[in-house]
Formats: structure tokens, C-alpha cells, sequence
């Protein structure tokens, strides 16, 4: 996501005291740039995966800059252990501004989401406290900053024979079943009529600048940070629950590096036969590359395994 700079006619209709406001939201993203202007935190794609202890599932990874000079894409694959229960955790978080939000939340939203006390006996609710609480912490952490960044995450939880999907912004998450695409997140998008509602009932307004954006310069209306924006991009997760039955075969997550350029359907076509997580991923990640994406990209694929499996590799990361 980038800052809009605005000239001519569009300029003449906005009324004085709304570029004012556009103008400090922007000044708050031009120090976040530039203060983290040429740092990229990976020179080339990584990859990796592993399988579950327990066998029934296994994942696979793959991030890269793509065309951009920067990386603000972050990722966690997770395998975790939580009264008595093996839980699978994994999440892709774009971020804007700057890389700080995305990489804040990697490191502690998971964290704060297993810590939660009902995490096993009411997990939408575990997730949407865990959600806010990282989002507010994150907040606190900025009060001294004089610049502004954010951050999209879209992650899915399997816990017993679950499998929950919390989505804010425009990553997104989809799932094969029966052999068909289906989406279990919404990308959160200004122009959105019940999005759009909220936001101006918060005081705030949308504006076309090359898309529509809240306060003429977020594409997003949803997300962690944001702090200059807060009091109208929420980091309220949407929250999809879905049965881990046979008929499930396998997720992607990914950030708008790969849906910008490649559908639903033809994600889940190109990898339906690709029984390797890790090389799924790869797979879509170098499509997207390849169709002109000209974000970063970051892909993680869970496979829904019917019989456990084992190996000696079980949870064994591995860059490339």
C-alpha cells in the first residue's frame, strides 16, 4: 500500500480543511518510509515446511521482495502444544509503512492467542481478543514514534477438528474442498457499502485516489497500527470456522502479492496436484512473479492429511 500524492481538478474539489487532514495522514507514512527506506530483510525468496507430530497435517512456505525494493511481508508456521492438544498456527502479514507493524504482530499474536484463557473452550473468542490486545500493545509501543505503518494477517488456527480463519485487510485465505475453490476470508476494502458505513459513521470518509481509500490514503479498512487512522481501521478479525473432514484438502493463505494477479480458482488448480507443501507455495509465489505481481509475495499452504503420517523431517524448516 502506497501514499497518494494528488494534483489538478481532484485537488479543487476537496474543501481546505480535509487536505489538511490528508496531507498530516500522509506525512505520518512519508517518515515511515523514509526511515526505513533501504532496509530489506530478505535479498532472495526463503522456503520451507514441515509436518504435524501428530501427522495430519503438513505445511509448506515461500516469501519473497518480488519486483520491490523493500520486504514488509512477514509469515509464521507455527506447531504448538496447548492442554494436551497439538495446534497448528500460521498467519501472513503484509505490512505498509514500513515493515515494524507486520513484524510486531508475527512476533506476538500467536503468543498472546495461546497465553488466552479460553483459548481451547471458545476460540472465536480467544482470536478476537488476541487480535485487539496485540493491536492496542503495538500501539503503545509507537507512542514515541513520529511516523506510522500497519499491517494486514490473515491466519488460520487448527485445533482439534477445526480449522478457523481470522482475517483483517486484504490477505486472504482459501480453501479446496471437494476439489472447489472456496474463499474463507473477505478483504476488507474501503469502497465495501458496510465497511464504508463504518467509517463514516466514525467520522472518517473515503476517497477515489487511484482506489478508494479511507482518509484518501489507506486502501485498506482494516488493520493492525495505523495509529492516525485508528478511530476508523479497526483491527476487529472476521472470523470463519470450518469442519477438518475428508472432504478438506488443503489452505492458502497469501498476502495481495498473490491475489492481485492470480483468482481463487486458479490457485487452487495449479497446486491441486502438488502433494508438497513447500513446493505449492513456491510454485504460486513464482506464478505470481511471473504474471507481473509488483508487490512482495508470501504464500503458506496447509495440506489436510486422512491418514497420519510420519517422518524424520517432522517440523524441519528449511531455506532455499
Amino acid at each position: 500500500m502506497m501514499r497518494v500524492q494528488f494534483t489538478g481538478l481532484l485537488v479543487a474539489l476537496v474543501p481546505r480543511e480535509i487536505w489538511f487532514w490528508i496531507f498530516v495522514v500522509n506525512m505520518g507514512y512519508l517518515n515511515s518510509v523514509l526511515s526505513t527506506s533501504g532496509t530489506q530483510l530478505e535479498d532472495s525468496p526463503v522456503s520451507g515446511g514441515g509436518l504435524s507430530q501428530n501427522g495430519k497435517f503438513s505445511y509448506g512456505y515461500a516469501s519473497s521482495p518480488g519486483k520491490r525494493s523493500s520486504m514488509e511481508d512477514f509469515y509464521e508456521t507455527r506447531i504448538d502444544g496447548v492442554d494436551g492438544e497439538i495446534v497448528g498456527l500460521f498467519g501472513v502479514f503484509d505490512g505498509h509503512g514500513g515493515a515494524r507493524a507486520a513484524e510486531y504482530v508475527k512476533q506476538n499474536l500467536f503468543r498472546n492467542l495461546i497465553s488466552h484463557p479460553k483459548f481451547i473452550s471458545d476460540t472465536k473468542s480467544a482470536i478476537a481478543d488476541a487480535y485487539n490486545h496485540t493491536d492496542s500493545e503495538f500501539l503503545k509501543s509507537e507512542n514515541n514514534q513520529n511516523r506510522d505503518a500497519g499491517s494486514t494477517a490473515s491466519t488460520a488456527i487448527l485445533v482439534g477438528g477445526r480449522l478457523l480463519v481470522a482475517n483483517v485487510g486484504d490477505s486472504r485465505a482459501v480453501i479446496c474442498r471437494g476439489g472447489n475453490a472456496i474463499a474463507v476470508s473477505r478483504d476488507h476494502k474501503p469502497d465495501q457499502t458496510d465497511e464504508r458505513q463504518r467509517i463514516e459513521e466514525a467520522g472518517g470518509f473515503v476517497m477515489w485516489a487511484g482506489t478508494w481509500r479511507v482518509g484518501g490514503v489507506l486502501a485498506v479498512s482494516r488493520a493492525f497500527g495505523d495509529k492516525l487512522l485508528k478511530q476508523y481501521v479497526v483491527a476487529d478479525p472476521e472470523i470463519q470456522e470450518e469442519v477438518i473432514d475428508d472432504s478438506l484438502e488443503f489452505l492458502i493463505l497469501a498476502s495481495d502479492g498473490l491475489w492481485d494477479v492470480v483468482t481463487n480458482e486458479e490457485a487452487v488448480s495449479m497446486i491441486k496436484s502438488i502433494e508438497e507443501p513447500e513446493q505449492a507455495a513456491k510454485r504460486l509465489m513464482h506464478e505470481a512473479y511471473q504474471r507481473g505481481s509488483a508487490d512482495n509475495i508470501t504464500c503458506v499452504v496447509v495440506r489436510f492429511l486422512s491418514s497420519p503420517v510420519t517422518s524424520t523431517t517432522q517440523q524441519q524448516n528449511r531455506s532455499v
